[in-house]
């Protein structure tokens, strides 16, 4: 018979044992609470990340938008306008990437404009206490005057205000030194000389789309509004009819010089190279040049 007890004897484990499991627990429980609380929940690290792909989007599109305005001279009327618009990466970052709705373009000037998205989240600290992103790079070895550009943001609907970072020199043009193909060799309100703008956006390059006045001459000159005898710099080029000889009209500080009857249009041939003439307007009234 056996024993009252019977059967077979339970081992215990040690209570120091037990003691030492239960800590390790504890500490792998607070570790992830720790994790949760100092990085958030899942959902909200994605929108975090998220965030961050709205800017790096914005901040390419910025790139993208400065470097067409240094190559052609004026800003895109939309973001569709831009010669990357084919490429897979300009594709991408023209659209959230969560809602796939497309970033707000618009310009408010000459020389800014406005990109726009929705964050979840306002902008992410680092341990300094530095906004995260960093500032974007300037994507030519020309662009030394970089200013800093705050990428800061709240949460919500947001716009940047933005300016245009020039990452080159301007071409300028002359009779020996035309545009490329493409192009037209233009004098702008107020320029001091004549520069390469898109072929046919002169009036969207002298900032009056709406209401402005081309003279045919080499270089054309551009004028904002209507051309009086006090104001308004429009100066051409005009043949006289008889002798052939070649003469610039028209107003310039005020300084008007108007044609008779024996002086017409001259009308440029499509092909100016080798044109020996221009008409500048200067301070005291409308210059030929030769």
């Amino acid at each position: 018979m056996g024993s009252a007890t019977g059967g077979e004897k339970r081992l215990k484990r040690p209570d120091g044992l037990r003691i030492f499991v239960g800590l390790v627990i504890i500490m792998v429980a607070t570790a992830v609470v720790a994790g949760l609380y100092l990085s958030g929940s899942p959902s909200k690290e994605r929108e975090r990340r998220s965030d961050r792909e709205r800017v790096s989007d914005l901040q390419y599109l910025a790139t993208t938008i400065d470097a067409h305005y240094s190559r052609v001279g004026v800003l895109p009327e939309n973001l569709t306008d831009l010669e990357l618009g084919g490429t897979e990466q300009f594709t991408d970052a023209v659209s959230d990437p969560v809602t796939g709705d497309r970033y707000d373009y618009r310009t408010t000037g000459q020389l800014s404009y406005e990109l726009c998205g929705r964050f979840d989240h306002p902008s992410e600290k680092d341990e300094e206490g530095r906004y995260y992103p960093p500032e974007p790079r300037p994507v030519s070895p020309l662009g030394t005057d970089v200013k800093i550009r705050d990428w800061t943001h709240p949460a919500g609907d947001f716009c940047f205000g933005l300016e245009v970072q020039r990452y080159g020199i301007p071409d300028v043009c002359s009779v020996v030194d035309p545009c490329p193909f493409g192009q037209t060799c233009a004098v702008l309100p107020g320029s001091p000389g004549a520069v390469c703008v898109p072929e046919g956006k002169e009036c969207l390059a002298a900032g009056c789309p709406e209401d402005c006045r081309i003279a045919e001459s080499y270089p054309v000159q551009v004028s904002c509004g209507q051309e009086n005898d006090t104001g308004g710099d429009s100066c051409h080029l005009r043949r006289h009819v008889r002798t052939g000889e070649i003469g610039c009209f028209g107003c310039s500080e005020g300084v008007c010089r108007r044609p008779d009857a024996d002086w017409e249009v001259y009308e440029l041939p499509e092909d100016n190279l080798g044109i020996p003439y221009a008409c500048y307007p200067t301070p005291d009234g409308c210059a030929l040049a030769q």
